[in-house]
């Protein structure tokens, strides 16, 4: 475990809106339910 303040990290991501990759929208998600939970702990 790291002593101190938890270091963080700025995410930035770029995509086309007409990309219609399974895996994009799959990402995207999961980034979704992050935000929620890193926003929920603080």
């Amino acid at each position: 475990p790291l002593k101190g303040d938890t270091p963080t990290i700025d995410l930035v991501l770029g995509y086309k809106k007409s990309n219609q990759s399974p895996i994009l929208k799959l990402l995207l998600s999961r980034l979704d339910e992050l935000v929620a939970r890193v926003s929920k702990a603080h």
